[in-house]
């Protein structure tokens, strides 16, 4: 995600609110992208606050202090629809998504592409 938010901005920011492990893997995952384009935001944020005027949002920290950016981009967890991926025993990512490796975006488990696409056959 922020590697597509930095096709739109000069400087990415990545928050990590005050989570100390999250910081870690934020940090380490980023280290290998544009130093002079990434930047970590370890603090605990307090509230966003939308700015009607200029489309912007106010990110207020626990500490008082606020960074007023143009946009904030969030990938909330996935949550599968079904007992599919507990019954076909699919490997799923942190976030939820049914992990699937490049190049051929094959699960853990042979065939279970198939098996997902005709449980949900279009019309």
């Amino acid at each position: 995600m922020a590697q597509n938010a930095a096709q739109l901005t000069d400087k990415v920011t990545l928050y990590s609110n005050g989570d100390d492990a999250m910081t870690a893997e934020v940090k380490a995952a980023a280290s290998v992208l544009i130093p002079s384009k990434f930047s970590v935001e370890a603090r605990e944020i307090k509230q966003l606050t939308g700015n009607d005027s200029d489309s912007s949002v106010t990110v207020e920290f626990e500490d008082g202090t606020t960074k007023v950016e143009k946009f904030l981009v969030h990938n909330p967890e996935t949550v599968a629809s079904g007992p599919f991926v507990g019954q076909l025993g699919l490997e799923t990512t942190p976030g939820g998504d049914i992990k699937a490796d490049y190049p051929f975006w094959g699960t853990n488990v042979p065939g279970s592409t198939r098996s997902v696409i005709a449980a949900h056959p279009t019309k």
